[in-house]
């Protein structure tokens, strides 16, 4: 708690997100292959803001920049920085260790956000009803790039920064 509420105590903040550098490689390709190509695309003034664990749950902020509505489940990290997006806050990822967190079957986790991003970029007019439609034919394919992992065959870094290229390339 300390290390995410010191920017914002400091000033140099007026919202913090834990960046867990150390994770294990299916967020780190949920990162590469949809979330850091598709918000990019959408919202490109985020991705400096976010660090590279934006899904850590670990958030601080000053009390008037909480969102007074969430959605159920697990796109509420999601709308967060998506709010704090829109209202122009100070947001500043903190490096921080992880904690023991295992890993929950989170089915269709991926495909949610990628409807509540979309859905976020019609309401802010960033896209179009058919480009909305083709970032859905994108997320297909970008997802089963990253389901091509294998452990046994890949070096985890590499396969990433593949994916992230691969990922990227196809974006509409």
């Amino acid at each position: 708690a300390e290390e995410l509420i010191s920017p914002i105590v400091r000033g140099v903040a007026e919202a913090t997100i834990a960046d867990l550098y150390w994770r294990p490689v299916y967020p780190q390709l949920w990162m590469k292959g949809f979330f850091a190509p598709l918000a990019g695309r959408l919202f490109p003034e985020l991705l400096p803001t976010t660090g590279m664990a934006p899904w850590s749950g670990q958030r601080a902020a000053l009390r008037n920049l909480w969102p007074t509505h969430l959605p159920e489940g697990f796109t509420s990290d999601l709308a967060i920085l998506l709010h704090w997006n829109d209202i122009g806050a100070r947001l500043r990822p903190v490096a921080a260790d992880d904690w023991v967190n295992p890993q929950r079957p989170k089915p269709d986790l991926m495909r949610a956000e990628c409807e509540f991003l979309l859905e976020h970029a019609l309401l802010k007019e960033r896209i179009t009803p058919e480009e909305a439609e083709r970032f859905r034919e994108w997320f297909t394919k970008a997802h089963n790039l990253m389901a091509e992992y294998d452990p046994a065959q890949h070096d985890p870094g590499e396969f990433e920064n593949e994916l992230l290229h691969k990922s990227l390339s196809l974006l509409p």
